[in-house]
């Protein structure tokens, strides 16, 4: 089996007692092989002979040389993905409004309905008054004729 090579190599700035089975002990000054990147945590081993492969915090170490830098994440580049993730909340947001005041619109124009009756002289007349939907009206159930106004916006009835 090959052994994986190393992507750079980085020196402790302070020592570090290990926590846990994963984590590996260093020295201050100590020589590190970086095998892995991990968010806050480098999966190193000590240059001085053991093969011993374990996590040391990303903070307790630096660089060798410029070359071997342990990257750290762009700034830019995290307030690019931040941006455009509040771009995709605020868009969410205002179709969530827009949505609601398609709701509120159906609501609004709901049609209303009456059953009246109406004497005319001995006949008495049956129907139905609606009201709604932009428009008022008179269906006669006696007559079978439909009779109606129509409004088509608040400034019509201005005129």
């Amino acid at each position: 089996m090959s052994q994986i090579p190393p992507l750079n190599q980085t020196r402790a700035m302070y020592a570090y007692e290990s926590t846990s089975p994963e984590e590996l002990s260093i020295s201050e000054e100590a020589v590190l092989w970086v095998y892995s990147v991990e968010e806050d945590w480098l999966l190193v081993r000590i240059e001085s002979g053991t093969k011993h492969l374990g996590f040391v915090p990303r903070t307790y170490c630096e660089p060798m040389d410029e070359s071997a830098e342990v990257g750290i994440a762009d700034a830019a580049e995290g307030e690019a993905d931040v941006e455009a993730y509040r771009q995709q909340e605020a868009e969410a947001a205002q179709q969530r409004e827009v949505t609601k005041r398609q709701r509120q619109m159906i609501l609004k124009d709901k049609v209303e309905t009456w059953s009246i009756s109406e004497m005319d002289g001995k006949k008495k007349k049956k129907g139905t008054l609606g009201v709604g939907n932009g428009a008022v009206f008179f269906a006669s159930d006696t007559d079978k004729v439909r009779q109606g106004v129509y409004i088509r916006k608040q400034t019509d009835l201005r005129r």
